[in-house]
């Protein structure tokens, strides 16, 4: 999704390089050293899917908790990677140039998890009846983290969806989240992936609202170094005062000794 300048039709790239470029190769190094796999033996990349992917069973009940990261790195296939690939690309690089690689990593992973843990509790409501036992996988869930995002602080920019499109940011997010809605009223139980998208990019919407401009992991190092500095700062105001203590006793018990008295005063040595 390419901006769109007003004054000039451009269909210029955003910047391929910082997180951005390390969170997509990533994901393309997995999908191919998973096909790999596949070429070698189905059974492999059965056993991968079977302890990577989520399943809100295995989470509840035999404590997967690596699941609500690891899913969000397996893709369903080439297409599948193709398109979260440049959805991470495009909104990726708009947020980490205007927010900073701190910010985009935790909006990312918060997308991940944040859908992955409402999946999981969907999977268990009553009002819903979807299937624990099926699985979900993806990187779109973080993808639209990013989209919602992005959306969150440029809404009435224009850009190009599709690189054909050219629609405000605002309405391609409503697209993306009207289409998920529609697939889960249609799949009903069947299946948890529209679930999981819409719950990435309620995450993405949250993290933007609330994070600070900086992320929530700069400040809390900040209150880390914060609290730390100031035990050190009690200790040494503790071992002052000690000290205090200490020299105050030792010149209560010391002799007075009157060195003027002893001067010889014909002994130019004492003269200044």
């Amino acid at each position: 999704m390419p901006p769109y300048n007003s004054t000039q039709i451009t269909l210029a790239l955003p910047g391929f390089h910082g997180l951005v470029k390390r969170l997509v190769l990533a994901n393309v190094i997995v999908f191919l050293a998973v096909t790999v796999l596949g070429f070698i033996s189905k059974s492999y990349v059965a056993l991968i899917f079977d302890w990577f992917a989520l399943s809100p069973y295995e989470v509840v009940h035999h404590y997967a908790v690596w699941q609500l990261v690891t899913n969000g790195f397996l893709q369903s296939g080439f297409l599948s990677l193709l398109l979260n690939m440049l959805a991470l690309w495009f909104a990726g690089a708009g947020l980490e140039s205007e927010f900073g690689a701190q910010w985009l990593g935790e909006c990312y992973f918060i997308s991940i998890i944040g859908s992955s843990l409402i999946t999981v509790a969907a999977s268990y409501l009553p009002i819903l009846r979807l299937d624990p036992f099926s699985i979900s996988y993806g990187c779109w869930a973080a993808a639209m983290g990013l989209i919602v995002a992005y959306g969150v602080f440029h809404a009435d920019v224009p850009v190009y969806l599709f690189f054909v499109l050219r629609m405000k940011m605002k309405y391609i997010v409503a697209l993306f989240i009207a289409y998920d809605i529609v697939g889960l009223l249609i799949t009903g139980a069947r299946t948890t992936a529209f679930e999981a998208h819409l719950g990435g990019a309620f995450s993405g919407y949250l993290y933007a609202k609330l994070a600070p401009r900086r992320g929530f992991g700069l400040n809390l190092s900040e209150s880390w170094y914060g609290i730390r500095n100031a035990w050190y700062r009690r200790k040494r105001q503790k071992a002052a005062r000690k000290f205090e203590v200490y020299i105050s006793k030792q010149s209560k018990s010391a002799p007075v000794i009157d060195h003027d008295s002893k001067r010889d005063p014909n002994d130019r040595r004492w003269m200044n």
